[in-house]
């Protein structure tokens, strides 16, 4: 049915979604036809409906404004109102809520390295940069601290000629260990950047494992190569010994014993080939390895995604010294090469030519050698056949229906109907059209381009699949989904002009469906709208060339939006984006090689930069900024300094992953090429409403810009038994239990195929890329690495640092974002860590998008370090170290959870191995994610104090005897000695440490509360206490508290396990009043708690005025001298008097004589038997 509106179309206005500070904001009018109308703007403050800027303009019939309002530097709130009112002709009122960007400068500080020895030289650079991407030029304040905070530097510097401010720290010989920091100020605004001193040694040579980048399933064999080199670049002449493993291998294995019957854990050795070689002159050597060979020591005797492992010692026949290498591994893959879409394309335009850019590459990334050629087999899908003759009908997606069990409806009888089920109601049928085939030759870099034409205007989809000629089972495949336009009037915006520079002219050529004359468009380049114009053409045709001019203002990377009107109704629009390079400006354009890729597979970032620049990139897990992780404010800094020169929203990790050095098996992962993507971006989306929002637009006008529906599908209704109508199908009872339906299990042969096929998803960034790079002279800098498995979007900018103050620094004027997503997968829900013996139930979400619902196995797989809990026919808890397996149903477009409880048996990083797949074997999804196991027990300091003094002598000399308690827990020692010129200053030492997240039970919850309380007021006091830091520790504040309210019982006391202790506990209950009392002050606390509580601490004592101990306190370390007699006694009193405003509101007395002073401390009558007083809290009060 095509929609279109009584009168003609008057007005068009389009504005960007978000403003910057001291950057001017502009927006467009549009007047059409001979309508004309005044508009008045205003940008008003949304919390107090101030006028910020305002402005009247007279819209002449046929014109089209670009309308400029003033943004001052000062703005600072977060949300800002465009209000729109067009009067005269024309009338219409709209607000529009925009984005703020209110910080024009951060201040940034980098170092050389981040770790130090004693006596090297510290290199740093300190530089501002405002929002208009220069450099600040102005006096900073530069302070360089220990860690006790003396000051070693300070000084005042308005830097060199480009405002860099640029320095070198020669460090002592003997410094002070730990984190030392660079602290810069400028114009009110400062930051600091942490650097460490400590001790380490550099072997003298290095030994390498070089395994080959690629090992797929049809290799018969492997070559491996070690070398060794001095650090000076000389051979090294000696002996190797290789040692090759085959990952994941179990440590351990519950079996029966065949002679005594009985079940039980057995170690397993993990398997190795030894290789023992001389190396030759070059200081390398080599060994070939058969993949039989390596059968036999990988688990089971599979190597379908496994990992094999090398490492190699070296010894040096000269020195006699060995070289210990770094592991080396490579992954067994499927094939050598991999075929994917690149841009992630999403739609097609029917009767247009639709280019899409298809890439063969090698699993490491590196070009094909031989590509040879690649056969694309599309296929069409036509609309379902109409019963409406008009074809006024809007065909609806298939469904596909799916058996249920359980009850007979909705409560509307045995055979009856809900009121929504129309029986009448028929989902189409489709059908596929196949395409022609086509065979394409793949160049020498691996991409290639297909144009897709479909000339049914009312086609639904397509589908493409790519098969890789060489080898078969490299291929891939996409559904590609119609356009939508109701009066079925598509048009295509293509780039014509190879790499568009500031002062050139850009040509676009423009295709439509039908012909057209006149077309208008819009321009935005750094969030900012540039321009809005037409071009009218002589000869009205369905193909037209758009030419227009390119400033400097539109760089790095400029949006074009194009759009033509249809029978003066329908606004029909194409949106393009595409880099521009200039001068003036250090100009920065990113772009990622595909928009949506699979996990684990290559991806490059391009950047492009002044020649000479420092580009700089970063990409991070959006899902960090959920995490509400509050350490320190670099995330928090380099995201709002970024999002000024942005046109988007978006998160960063923080500085010092920014500026951070890689390690040298991040650099071992990844590789790099030097393809810079020439092409424009497309904008999805399936229809003109997408164009408009994906661009980066409001639209508010009485056009139609159309809005696609999709239709809803038949309801059904399923009856009794899980199918259609109320009767049971032929062949079944109506007593058969739900099992009976459940389809066929796949062979066990299928299953174990399909099972190997699917490798485990094990790499868990949440800093991606973390790298820099000098553009050099042609300006361009690539950043090519493995895409983590990481089911989400990854986000990336860059900006680059020129010398050249003319030039300054270089930023995106948007993101690039690159999806690492997959049509079904599982996601664990895990915490931060587990204290060993701690049981953990096992949270595996999986998410199901496959388009129909379906039933899922999910499996932990090969336990190692732990034990998984089960319970057995008779209700008992039994321990088991073989893959557990449940059944879920998982709807679609949605997801379900599997819970699993284990026992974790080992101290460290535990991997945790699930796999999800569908009972039909259609997808599956395996996760490795490793799980952190802490000792048990509670973390106890002895400490040993010497004093040393050298006023008779000039040496010291004492042996400390270390003695371990009894009960210490295995694996947990340490001994660290540290040395102080001032006896306060071990005190102050790493405050944050102490900030920790409460859990467990209702003393081990204290344990980690209390700590909390005294770190933010001595931060708070001493002018530390940074808003990051306050926010997490106000967060654990309120994890504490209400967890501490599990363990209160019911007569309002508190016991380590609450109702489950026999009683509760004296001590607790006023340690729980006296830290709740003093945690008000931060947090919301129940004065009902306090007072509850305090009720049973009085009615807990003698007439004596002693207090009664009812419970147990399992941690006695909790308790020192306060646990009995005098010490409790004092304690408790201690928690009443600081709750005085609590006891003067409860009903009940206390026994406590206040006129009677006890050794002049105590202010209660206590008894005067007690036999000593030397507890501290007998002595305290």
């Amino acid at each position: 049915m095509r929609l279109f509106r009584c009168q003609d179309a008057r007005y068009m206005v389009l504005t960007p979604k978000s403003i910057q500070s001291c950057v001017p904001y502009s927006f467009s009018a549009r007047a059409f036809g001979n309508h004309s109308y005044t508009l008045k703007a205003e940008l008003q403050r949304s919390y107090s409906g101030n006028t910020i800027s305002s402005i009247t303009t007279e819209i002449l019939p046929g014109d089209t404004n670009t309308i400029t309002l003033q943004v001052p530097c000062n703005l600072t709130s977060w949300s800002i109102y465009l209000i729109l009112a067009g009067t005269g002709e024309t009338t219409f009122y709209n607000r529009q809520y925009l984005s703020v960007n209110s910080k024009n400068m951060e201040i940034i500080i980098q170092t050389d390295k981040k770790v130090y020895k004693p006596g090297q030289t510290v290199k740093y650079r300190v530089f501002g940069v405002r929002s208009d991407l220069q450099v600040v030029c102005s006096n900073y304040t530069v302070t360089v601290t220990d860690p006790k905070r003396n000051k070693i530097h300070l000084y005042t510097s308005a830097g060199d000629d480009y405002c860099i401010v640029e320095r070198d720290l020669k460090l002592p010989k003997e410094p002070i260990f730990g984190a030392w920091k660079i602290k810069a100020s400028v114009e009110k605004m400062e930051h600091t950047q942490t650097f460490k001193i400590e001790k380490y040694v550099l072997p003298k040579a290095e030994a390498k494992v070089i395994m080959p980048s690629i090992v797929s399933q049809k290799d018969n064999s492997i070559t491996v190569q070690v070398s060794s080199q001095y650090t000076f670049g000389k051979p090294v002449n000696g002996s190797a010994r290789l040692r090759i493993i085959v990952n994941y291998y179990p440590k351990r294995k519950y079996q029966k014993d065949p002679d005594t019957g009985k079940y039980g854990y057995v170690d397993l050795t993990q398997p190795e080939l030894i290789y023992d070689m001389q190396l030759d002159k070059n200081g390398k050597g080599t060994t070939v390895i058969t993949t039989e060979e390596l059968k036999t020591i990988a688990y089971r005797g599979y190597l379908s995604y496994k990992t094999i492992i090398g490492q190699v010692n070296v010894t040096d026949d000269t020195t006699e010294a060995t070289y210990i290498s770094q592991t080396s591994q490579i992954s067994v893959t499927r094939t050598r090469e991999k075929l994917s879409f690149v841009l992630n394309p999403q739609n097609y335009k029917p009767a247009l030519v639709n280019r899409l850019y298809i890439e063969l590459k090698q699993i490491d990334g590196k070009p094909v050698l031989e590509p040879g050629n690649i056969i694309e087999e599309p296929a069409a899908e036509p609309p379902p056949p109409s019963e409406n003759p008009d074809n006024s009908s809007t065909p609806t997606p298939p469904t596909t229906p799916r058996r249920r069990y359980g009850h007979h409806g909705w409560g509307y009888g045995r055979y009856g109907y809900p009121p929504w089920y129309d029986p009448n109601c028929k989902d189409p049928q489709y059908r596929y059209e196949n395409l022609p085939e086509k065979y394409l030759t793949v160049p020498a870099n691996g991409l290639l381009t297909y144009d897709l034409l479909v000339n049914e205007t009312d086609s639904v989809e397509v589908y493409l699949k790519v098969n890789y000629v060489e080898d078969t089972d490299v291929y891939t495949s996409r559904t590609l989904t119609s356009f939508k336009s109701p009066s079925n009037t598509f048009l295509s915006v293509s780039l014509k002009t190879n790499k568009p520079a500031s002062g050139q002219k850009v040509e676009l050529e423009l295709k439509a469906t039908r012909e057209f004359s006149r077309v208008y468009y819009t321009i935005l380049s750094r969030g900012v709208l540039i321009t809005e114009n037409h071009q009218d053409f002589s000869t009205p045709s369905k193909s037209q060339i758009l030419s227009f001019s390119v400033t400097s203002d539109m760089a790095p990377k400029l949006k074009i939006i194009v759009n033509i009107r249809v029978e003066d109704k329908e606004i029909v629009a194409d949106a393009i984006s595409f880099n521009v390079e200039g001068f003036y400006n250090n100009k920065v354009s990113l772009m990622f090689d595909s928009d949506k890729v699979e996990t684990g597979s290559i991806s490059t970032l391009s950047v492009k930069a002044y020649s000479n620049s420092n580009v700089y990139a970063v990409a991070v897990d959006k899902s960090t900024t959920l995490l509400g992780e509050a350490s320190d404010d670099f995330s928090q800094e380099v995201k709002e300094f970024l999002d000024k020169v942005s046109s988007r929203n978006y998160y960063r990790k923080k500085r010092g992953a920014l500026f951070g050095k890689r390690s040298e098996s991040e650099k071992r992962s990844r590789t790099k090429r030097s393809v810079w993507w020439p092409y424009a971006y497309t904008t999805s989306g399936t229809d003109v409403d997408d164009i408009f929002r994906y661009t980066g637009l409001n639209v508010i006008s009485d056009a139609l810009v159309y809005k696609y529906q999709t239709p809803e599908p038949c309801r059904r209704y399923y009856g009794r038994y899980g199918y259609p109508g109320t009767q049971p199908p032929a062949g079944t009872s109506a007593t058969m239990p739900p099992e009976a339906f459940q389809p066929a299990q796949a062979p066990d042969v299928a299953s174990r195929n399909f099972d190997e096929e699917v490798s485990a998803r094990s790499f868990f960034p949440e800093t991606w890329i973390w790298e820099s790079q000098n553009a050099g002279s042609i300006g361009i800098a690539n950043f090519t690495l493995k895409v983590p498995d990481t089911i989400t979007t990854w986000v990336a900018s860059a900006f680059a640092v020129s010398p050249n103050p003319l030039i300054g620094v270089g930023m995106t004027s948007d993101v690039a974002e690159l999806t690492a997503f997959t049509e079904f997968f599982v996601m664990l829900n895990l915490p931060y860590s587990v204290v060993r013996g701690e049981e953990l139930v096992i949270k595996a979400s999986v998410f199901n998008n496959l388009g129909f619902d379906t039933e899922a196995e999910v499996m932990l797989e090969n336990p190692k370090g732990f034990v998984i809990i089960q319970v057995d026919a008779d209700g008992f808890e039994v321990e088991s170290m073989v893959t557990e397996t449940t059944r879920i149903n998982v709807p679609k477009d949605g997801a379900a959870t599997a819970y699993f409880t284990v026992r974790f048996l080992e101290v460290g990083y535990i991997d945790l191995q699930v796999y999800a797949r569908t009972v039909t074997l259609q997808a599956g999804d395996r996760i490795l994610k490793p799980m952190f196991v802490e000792v048990e027990g509670i973390p106890q300091e002895y400490n040993e104090v010497v004093i040393v003094e050298l006023v008779e002598q000039n040496y010291f000399n004492r042996s400390v005897e270390i003695r371990y308690p009894s009960n210490v827990v295995p694996d947990s020692q340490k001994v660290v000695v540290t040395a102080y010129g001032d006896p306060l200053s071990s005190a102050l030492q790493d405050t944050e440490k102490w900030i920790k997240r409460p859990y467990g039970c209702g003393e081990q919850n204290m344990i980690n509360f209390v700590p909390n309380i005294y770190t933010w007021a001595y931060l708070h006091c001493t002018g530390q206490l940074t808003p990051a830091i306050q926010t997490k520790i106000k967060n654990y504040l309120g994890i504490g508290y209400s967890g501490e309210m599990r363990y209160q019982r019911n007569d309002y006391s508190f016991s380590a396990f609450g109702d489950r202790d026999s009683s509760g506990s004296q001590w607790l209950t006023a340690y729980v009043v006296r830290t709740f009392s003093e945690a008000r002050q931060y947090i919301y606390v129940d004065e009902k708690i306090l007072e509850y509580a305090v009720n049973y601490l009085i009615n807990n004592q003698n007439e004596d005025g002693t207090f009664n101990e009812p419970g147990r306190v399992i941690h006695k370390e909790l308790k020192g001298s306060s646990f009995e007699g005098n010490g409790l006694n004092a304690f408790t009193l201690i928690a009443l008097s600081e709750n005085s405003e609590i006891m003067q509101q409860t009903t009940l007395g206390i026994v406590c004589d206040f006129s009677i002073h006890w050794k002049r401390t105590l202010t209660c009558h206590l008894p005067t038997n007690q036999p000593s007083w030397d507890s501290e809290y007998s002595w305290g009060l």
